[in-house]
């Protein structure tokens, strides 16, 4: 029978290993009349083979790979968006506005008109601009007018 503890390592082994599970060492084979198992047989091999893939799963050494600085994008303001504002008031305005006109306080409803159409327009304004594509900011190109910058 294998000893209990590893010869080479001292490690405590279980009676029937074949090898070392800290070192991979191979322990000595049962003598006499004691023949393998069959299960002892295919163990065997087995067991040879997690040593060796004990060591390549390893961690591998962490490289420090420079890394480029990268622009973190504008922070989100928590709320509605503007446009939605001046969209809501703007709506709010014609919908008074009617009903001062329904109500027969005309002049009113024409100044509350007025502002409705002045939000309203805003709100396209500001809609179109949120729909252009905005260039990507190039931090290599000269100022305009800097020393050095082409002409």
């Amino acid at each position: 029978m294998p000893p209990d503890r590893c010869p080479a390592c001292g490690t405590p082994v279980q009676r029937r290993a074949t090898v070392c599970p800290a070192c991979g060492e191979h322990l000595p084979r049962p003598s006499g009349g004691e023949a393998p198992t069959p299960a002892q047989e295919l163990v065997a091999p087995a067991q040879e083979l997690v040593a060796p893939a004990q060591e390549l799963a390893a961690p591998a050494p962490e490289l420090e790979m420079p890394v480029a600085p990268t622009r973190s994008p504008a922070p989100r303001r928590p709320g509605a968006p503007a446009r939605m504002l001046l969209l809501g008031l703007g709506s709010a305005a014609l919908g008074a506005a009617a009903g001062l006109f329904a109500a027969g306080h005309w002049p009113w409803a024409l100044v509350l008109l007025a502002v409705a159409l002045l939000l309203l327009v805003a709100f396209g304004e500001a809609q179109a601009r949120a729909r252009e594509p905005h260039p990507p900011e190039d931090d290599t190109a000269p100022d305009v007018g800097a020393p050095g910058a082409p002409e």
